[in-house]
């Protein structure tokens, strides 16, 4: 029986700085260019869908339900952001939906014969970075309107807990 609190944990501290950039980004959507919105259906539609379905089919092993699950979470959240962009960006969040949990539950059905511990370690740092650019992305998009230093701390707080995670945690397939 695979242990899922580390696999939980990963999950919750991704989805957080997820939602916390897409937070910052959601209350400054009507400031932001067409091209900026479809940029933004397209992160947030392939984010979502790539850690859910690493982190279903990471443990488990099944590779299509890993795909099935990452692309209704990448579609649930990339539709209603790039919408906000007009129809292209509906469309860069429907395609990136898609793609998203593809990639997540291929992704995570191949790293489960490598190194588990530095693998969290990076897909962590990696939705860490993407987040905090597509929230930079935004901040110069809409003229350094400054984002949040309680916002920023508790990203920050949240990405060391992440890290932290992957040192205490034993990430394992059996």
């Amino acid at each position: 029986m695979v242990d899922l609190i580390p696999w939980a944990f990963a999950f919750v501290t991704m989805m957080a700085m997820t939602l916390l950039s897409l937070y910052y980004i959601y209350g400054r959507k009507d400031r932001l260019s067409e091209m900026c919105c479809m940029m933004n259906g397209m992160t947030y539609g392939n984010l979502p869908g790539i850690i859910v379905g690493v982190i279903y089919a990471l443990p488990t092993g099944d590779y299509l339900m890993g795909t099935i699950l990452g692309t209704i979470a990448g579609l649930f959240v990339g539709i209603p952001i790039g919408r906000s962009g007009g129809p292209l960006g509906r469309m860069e969040g429907v395609m990136a939906g898609f793609m998203g949990g593809t990639m997540g539950a291929m992704l995570g059905f191949m790293m489960r014969f490598v190194n588990l511990q530095l693998f969290m370690q990076f897909l962590i740092a990696s939705i860490a970075l993407m987040s905090f650019e597509m929230a930079y992305v935004a901040y110069k998009e809409t003229n350094k309107e400054a984002i949040p230093k309680a916002l920023l701390a508790l990203f920050i707080a949240i990405f060391i807990i992440a890290m932290v995670g992957t040192f205490v945690f034993k990430y394992s397939v059996q």
